[in-house]
């Protein structure tokens, strides 16, 4: 149990520093301090917000166990709360709800789009692109609520668990590479990292006889990967690194 929690709080700090929506705040800070600042007023305010989710969790835990997961927060405001308190909490949620929804949608639809899709169609249209996002991003949602359908009696913190490891196996070592170790990796084999890692990940997270973490499973594969990637770097010949280093026009 204890294992468990360890791994699952590994998995929370490696994947908040690689998702861009926390640790774009730190990026784009004017200075240091500025960075600092921001991350601890953040921390403060989860605070107030983590500590009655988590004892609404265990009253309902205690009182009202065969409540679905998913129901727990929504349940609690519909029958223990005062109606018009009741309501608007969960005039909140089914803010959040649309608000969050809408714009990891867009986000991805957007990366997609214009990072995959358009340059491999050699899209230059704008309305073109226009209906392309558009289309995208109803398939992304589309695909997010059948695997929500699928999995309605799941618990909310496996997903954030798995998506912090889906991300930080990716996306943590050749992120750090890239910031304190510029150059040491051609680019094609961060690529390759991210892709294979994050495929293993979802492999082992897919597969109901393991029990390995999908965040240690995508670390090991990414450093395996980077780490052939360094050494064909430093026993590449000179007008090799050079032409690796040479942006393609």
């Amino acid at each position: 149990m204890a294992a468990a929690a360890l791994a699952n709080l590994f998995a929370l700090i490696v994947g908040v520093l690689c998702t861009q929506t926390y640790i774009q705040a730190v990026f784009s800070a004017s200075s240091p301090a500025t960075a600092a600042a921001g991350a601890f007023t953040a921390a403060l305010i989860v605070i107030p917000v983590g500590l009655p989710s988590v004892a609404v969790g265990l009253y309902m835990r205690l009182y009202q166990p065969d409540t679905m997961p998913l129901l727990v927060l929504p349940t609690f405001f519909a029958q223990h709360l005062p109606e018009w308190l009741g309501g608007v909490a969960l005039g909140g949620i089914l803010l959040s709800l649309v608000g969050s929804i809408g714009g990891l949608s867009l986000g991805i639809g957007t990366m997609l789009t214009h990072d995959i899709l358009a340059p491999r169609l050699d899209l230059r249209d704008p309305w073109a692109m226009l209906r392309l996002s558009r289309g995208v991003v109803l398939a992304v949602m589309a695909l997010a609520a059948f695997i929500a359908i699928r999995n309605l009696h799941s618990e909310v913190l496996m997903w954030n668990y798995l998506s912090m490891a889906l991300r930080g196996g990716g996306i943590f070592l050749p992120l750090s590479l890239a910031v304190f170790c510029p150059r040491r990796v051609a680019p094609r084999w961060g690529l390759a990292s991210m892709v294979l890692s994050t495929a293993a990940a979802v492999v082992f997270s897919l597969w109901p006889l393991s029990s390995i973490q999908p965040l240690f499973v995508g670390l090991l594969v990414s450093a395996g990967v980077l780490a052939v990637g360094a050494l064909r770097q430093r026993g590449a010949v000179p007008s090799e690194r050079a032409e690796e280093k040479t942006p393609t026009p």
